[in-house]
């Protein structure tokens, strides 16, 4: 479509969206500018020590595919409830749970523990460097910034 605005034509695509009109300005193909790019012209070789890190990388990495190690969960959840509109003559299905299986094969970390002993660890460890070295100068205090000046008057 077309319209004006700030006494131009624009050419614009008139849309709904969550039911509302939105009117889209487009650019006409002659304010469109090529792609030109100098990097775009040159062909990325990657260096020796890059290639033999990435194939380092991609062989650590690597092992054998095996299928029945993974289980489609969404597959599993959709049958059984498929089996129970069955079962109920087509009535209303509620999806089950999530499944309590996750929640228990989950590791439970305590945070503040953990943090407890990090902090001791930290501490344990500096005590034995804070008796050797000097303790560092004080800092002295900041300067004061200097008095904002008046802006000059006018004359005339």
């Amino acid at each position: 479509m077309h319209f004006t605005l700030r006494q131009r034509t624009r050419l614009a695509a008139l849309r709904v969206r969550d039911g509302v009109l939105v009117i889209q300005t487009l650019l006409w193909p002659d304010e469109v500018r090529a792609a030109e790019f100098e990097t775009l012209d040159k062909a990325a070789a990657p260096s020796a020590k890059e290639l033999t890190m990435a194939k380092s990388l991609v062989e650590s990495m690597s092992e054998d595919f095996e299928p029945e190690s993974y289980t489609d969960e969404y597959q599993i959840q959709l049958q059984k409830m498929l089996d129970e509109a069955i079962k109920n003559g087509g009535k209303k299905v509620t999806p089950p749970e999530e499944v309590a299986a996750h929640k228990e094969d989950a590791e439970v970390v305590d945070l503040v523990a953990a943090l407890q002993r990090s902090v001791d660890a930290a501490k344990s460890g500096k005590s034995g460097e804070a008796s050797t070295k000097a303790a560092p100068a004080k800092k002295s205090a900041a300067k004061k910034a200097p008095a904002k000046k008046s802006p000059a008057r006018k004359t005339g």
